[in-house]
């Protein structure tokens, strides 16, 4: 009896310690899959956070987090950018006042009401512009296209039962697209679509300024010739005259390197007056009536150099009445 007390507590401790190891033996297959698997998420991450970023991705990552109103601004300044290599001319300060009289025998004072075709050596020095009542012509059967420089004229020649179809910027390039002018109904169109309300005898055409830096002057020219075309279509009956590109003064090149007197005589002797011989139009020669004695737009006709102040705009007014 005593030996078989002894074979059954052995028994009972052997099982104790058998559930006592396999207690043991999965706390230890627990703790270890668990290490096991802090482990490997750990290395992961560090793995990830050490891996090196190229430049683009930096890049890309920055891009990502601007705020959304920096892209938007980013994206109105690329609309903004003309297609043309050359930046698009400055608005006109059509309230500029009227230049004060300039000193008697200076260089700019041989403006009179007879100057338009003068040659200037025989221009008088005392400086009397024209008026707009002096200007006999009313313009009533005319119609004005062009930039900013038109933009000018129309406001200051005095002459409201003139047209103008005209936008600051204007080129023969953006003219088929651009919906700039306010038509007769109250809508915006383009100079095209302004030009089928009403047949006008005369229309007076000036483009060159805003193109004067393009790459290949060739093209300006085909393209100027396709414009004058199809005014031609539009107003059959008219008769089209194309005006030279107006001088400018030593000043304009603040604005743009390329508003050289050079460049614009350039355009109007090789190209200008060609628009107007392919096409059947009248040249005008409007650039010689502006011009002083170095072939410069007088300094006091303009505050950049480019855009003209009223007086001038009456020079350059009284030349197409008596040349047109």
């Amino acid at each position: 009896m005593g030996k078989k007390k002894i074979k059954k507590r052995a028994r009972a401790m052997q099982s104790i310690v058998g559930i006592v190891c396999l207690g043991m033996i999965g706390f230890v297959l627990v703790w270890a899959s668990y290490k096991a698997f802090r482990g490997f998420d750990n290395s992961s991450s560090n793995a990830i956070s050490a891996a090196p970023i190229s430049a683009a991705e930096k890049d890309d990552s920055k891009k990502a987090q601007e705020p959304e109103s920096k892209a938007e601004t980013s994206s109105n300044t690329d609309d903004a950018k003309p297609d043309e290599s050359k930046p698009e001319e400055s608005v006109p300060d059509v309230s500029t006042p009227e230049p004060s009289t300039p000193d008697a025998g200076s260089e700019n004072t041989y403006w009179t009401e007879s100057i338009a075709g003068k040659p200037v050596e025989s221009r008088s020095d005392t400086p009397q512009f024209p008026t707009a009542a002096e200007i006999d012509d009313d313009f009533a059967d005319a119609v004005f296209i062009g930039n900013s420089r038109t933009v000018g004229l129309g406001m200051n020649c005095g002459k409201p039962q003139a047209t103008f179809y005209a936008s600051t910027g204007m080129n023969v390039n953006r003219i088929w697209d651009a919906k700039e002018i306010k038509l007769d109904d109250g809508t915006e169109g383009t100079v095209f679509d302004a030009l089928k309300q009403h047949q006008f005898k005369r229309v007076y055409v000036m483009f060159g300024i805003n193109e004067i830096g393009w790459p290949y002057l060739n093209v300006f020219q085909e393209m100027y010739e396709k414009v004058v075309n199809e005014i031609k279509s539009i107003q059959p009956d008219a008769k089209i005259y194309i005006q030279s590109v107006l001088p400018v003064s030593p000043k304009a090149v603040n604005t743009d390197a390329v508003f050289t007197t050079a460049n614009v005589d350039a355009l109007n002797d090789n190209y200008i007056k060609n628009v107007a011989a392919n096409t059947g139009a009248t040249y005008l020669d409007v650039n010689s009536a502006l011009r002083n004695s170095s072939g410069d737009l007088p300094d006091e006709a303009s505050a950049d150099g480019i855009h003209l102040v009223k007086n001038y705009c009456l020079v350059w007014l009284k030349y197409l009445a008596d040349h047109s």
